[in-house]
């Protein structure tokens, strides 16, 4: 097929937020593969610096983390970037009793 026949693939820009490096790295990693550009914060903080800075099409977080954790960065993306409200994912550990929000 001819390079301009060929549909034209969008790329979505995915932030994810992991304390767990590897994991974080993993995710990364299928998101490329599924033509996403990803950037990787290491924790709540750094993720909201991170959206203050650059757009998103969409957000994997993880829930349970240090400092600042998954609900509070969420609860802030609601707030300051409504349009990511139905584009977050959360990502967690815990069984799924307790990994609940609250």
């Amino acid at each position: 097929m001819l390079e301009e026949q060929r549909p034209k693939q969008m790329m979505h820009r995915v932030l994810v937020v992991d304390d767990d490096h590897d994991l974080a790295v993993l995710l990364g990693e299928v998101l490329t593969y599924e033509n996403c550009e990803v950037d990787i914060a290491a924790n709540g903080m750094e993720a909201m610096d991170r959206l203050r800075t650059s757009d998103y099409d969409a957000v994997l977080c993880d829930l349970m983390m240090p400092r600042v954790d998954g609900e509070a960065v969420y609860n802030e993306v609601v707030r300051d970037y409504p349009y990511l409200a139905n584009r977050f994912l959360f990502v967690t550990g815990q069984p799924s009793a307790q990994g609940r929000l609250q």
